[in-house]
């Protein structure tokens, strides 16, 4: 048995926006093109987080895969060396290869990497834009997913139906994180918790998403109640995202190899 750390991130397709209004104001520009440098300096500050917490697992929503906007910069390669030689990013819109023809969104993925070869899956959910599921095999008997959903509430509903059903599914302990986007509240969770039996592990007082004044707790790290109290949260700012990073640490555990 062994110690699993896994680290879950959303960074904001690396164009350097902390939530303040005055940089989203003044910064706006980036959403249409943002230069290589202001790419290369954000990557460079993941990173150094990557560095610093030596996860085993990185999981990262608002990932740009690289175009013409982005100056082609390849954002998640800039974090791969030799302790993280095993990746892979996908598309979260298109489970199938017509998005290369699309001039934004065909750039927006989600993505992970880790320290050894693991199996995974990408499972696209049938409601919503935003439908890519990572799925990823730690153990025979303990599963990874995580996702990006959608905005809007009644879709994501939807959504969270569609996940229900892929965890019903798949045998064993599951550990499912992401940014969940309820700013309305964690209320709308209760029918997916009592269905799937998961528990949240974030205090419910630390939020993870900041724009201006307002605080709010959207990106989540839930598991099984078979390891619940394995599991233990930390929530790591980003002074280059408006959103937090959730490093969950897990404590015996078998790691695939």
């Amino acid at each position: 048995m062994s110690h699993l750390k896994i680290l879950m991130s959303n960074i904001a397709y690396a164009r350097g926006f902390d939530g303040a209004l005055g940089t989203h104001v003044g910064r706006a520009y980036r959403h249409l093109y943002c230069s290589t440098a202001v790419q290369k300096r954000v990557m460079g500050d993941v990173k150094r987080l990557l560095d610093h917490e030596q996860p085993d697992v990185c999981c990262f929503v608002e990932v740009e895969r690289g175009g013409k906007g982005a100056k082609s910069f390849d954002q998640l390669r800039s974090l791969l060396d030799e302790r993280f030689m095993y990746a892979d990013i996908a598309n979260k819109y298109f489970a199938k290869g017509g998005y290369k023809w699309l001039p934004v969104l065909g750039r927006k993925c989600n993505a992970f990497c880790s320290n050894r070869p693991l199996e995974f899956e990408h499972v696209y959910l049938d409601a919503g834009i935003k439908r890519l599921v990572y799925k990823i095999t730690i153990n025979p008997r303990l599963t990874l997913f995580f996702a990006h959903f959608s905005l809007r509430r009644s879709v994501r509903r939807l959504q969270f139906a569609g996940l229900r059903r892929v965890l019903r599914f798949t045998p064993g302990e599951h550990i499912v994180m992401g940014d969940f986007n309820i700013f309305g509240g964690a209320e709308e969770l209760a029918p997916f918790l009592r269905k799937t039996k998961l528990l949240v592990v974030n205090d419910p007082e630390l939020p993870t998403f900041r724009f201006h004044r307002s605080r709010a707790l959207v990106d989540l790290a839930m598991c099984s109640p078979g390891i619940r109290d394995r599991a233990a949260l930390r929530i790591v700012e980003q002074h280059y995202s408006d959103h937090a990073a959730l490093i969950l640490d897990l404590h015996a555990v078998k790691l695939a190899r």
